[in-house]
């Protein structure tokens, strides 16, 4: 036996010939068993936005689901009447205007945006 395997196995133990990686079914069951405990949670943002794109990075990131909206079409209408302006993203949770990309980082860093995800606001 190598030196390099005698070494790997001290920090890998086990074959190192197989990567063990979970099964696709148990990541699906996983990611149905966090969506269902959640909020839902709606994108309206523009298609190639930068700021919608950072939004749904972090969303994913977070292993939450949610339904991105286009406006890029209707922007006005739609945003206005959701938050009496048309600026995108915004991201409402259960119906409520949460706020843009610098609301949700902020709410990111403080912890409270799984709270507020999960209804334990």
């Amino acid at each position: 036996m190598s030196p390099f395997r005698d070494a790997a196995s001290l920090i890998w133990p086990g074959d190192l010939g197989r990567a063990r990686y979970p099964a696709p079914q148990d990541i699906v069951a996983d990611e149905r068993k966090r969506s269902m405990a959640q909020l839902e949670i709606k994108v309206h943002a523009r298609a190639h936005s930068v700021h919608a794109w950072r939004v749904k990075r972090l969303l994913r990131s977070k292993g939450y689901a949610f339904e991105s909206i286009d406006v890029a079409g209707d922007a006005d209408s739609r945003l206005r009447e959701a938050n009496g302006n048309g600026t995108a993203p915004r991201v409402f949770v259960d119906g409520r205007l949460v706020g843009g990309l610098r609301e949700i980082n902020a709410l990111n860093r403080s912890g409270d945006l799984d709270r507020l995800v999960y209804g334990k606001v």
